[in-house]
């Protein structure tokens, strides 16, 4: 079997209303597909993360650095496939834009080593661990809106949430450190005591700022909250999970050392391709 072709296909289609979160409004979502095709009609999909102009920067590594060493060669030896266009970025980046596009093929690869053994890709990779997992609602996202309305919104949007049957939920923050607390504080009044929360704070916090709002989240005690930190202990107990888009071993293991009870405990969330990322033995502490 051959590879005879790859392509990209980035979707798009306008949201309703814009909506935010703390680096940007957006009224358009998108996604990048990636088609590989092969000499025995076989077809694999699969799905690189970037949206908006960010998926066109993505559509052309995959068409014009990746196809071309690609064609020609056997799907089924993914991993030496892997191995050679990821060295070849290596010196262009690893991480970011070159990986995002590298795990959509690589993604793809895997699609048709299932359909060619006719078996679901877990059963490739030794199995299914379990047969349900838990599902959160994502919700209360930023708008052009006063923080009143922010507040009154997301302990609605919290509350509904929950009442649909979710085991948890996860908000946006990037109002400001004392206008973040508020908006926990809204989501934990929509939604009571003991049902989770995430906090997505989308790299918007500096040093000073997240260990501002982990103090204060404590006592809101979230599942836990997502921004970057620099490599120190910081004394703060509820839990902090780096970013999703976190993609090279290199940064994976640049999370704070000594960790421990009463320290930064760390939760190491999951990639969308942990194999691309080259970090497949971490750990999975917190997905979030």
């Amino acid at each position: 079997m051959k590879i005879t072709g790859l392509k990209s296909h980035v979707l798009a289609y306008e949201l309703p209303e814009e909506l935010g979160y703390s680096q940007q409004y957006y009224a358009l979502r998108t996604v990048h597909l990636v088609e590989v095709t092969t000499d025995e009609g076989i077809t694999g999909w699969g799905e690189c993360f970037g949206p908006g102009n960010v998926a066109l920067a993505n559509k052309a590594i995959v068409e014009k650095v990746i196809r071309p060493m690609v064609l020609g060669k056997d799907p089924l030896d993914r991993d030496v496939i892997w191995h050679e266009v990821y060295n070849l970025l290596r010196d262009h980046g690893q991480k970011g834009m070159p990986i995002q596009a590298l795990s959509g093929v690589d993604i793809a690869l895997w699609d048709i080593a299932g359909k060619v053994a006719s078996l679901p890709v877990h059963k490739l990779i030794g199995g299914a661990h379990r047969s349900e997992v838990d599902v959160y609602g994502y919700g209360m996202m930023l708008k052009r809106e006063s923080i009143s309305d922010h507040l009154a919104r997301f302990t609605d949007e919290a509350s509904a949430i929950k009442d649909m049957g979710f085991a948890a939920t996860k908000m946006k923050v990037g109002l400001g450190p004392k206008e973040d607390v508020q908006l926990a504080v809204a989501v934990r009044r929509g939604i009571g005591d003991d049902f989770p929360f995430m906090v997505d704070a989308n790299h918007c916090y500096t040093t000073p700022d997240a260990l501002y709002v982990g103090r204060a989240l404590e006592e809101l005690k979230p599942y836990c909250s997502k921004n970057r930190w620099r490599r120190r202990i910081l004394k703060v107990t509820v839990s902090f999970a780096p970013s999703s888009r976190s993609t090279s071993r290199g940064e994976r293991r640049s999370l704070p050392d000594g960790v421990g009870e009463g320290s930064l405990k760390t939760a190491v969330s999951t990639s969308h391709n942990r194999r691309s990322a080259g970090w497949e033995g971490l750990p999975n502490i917190c997905a979030c």
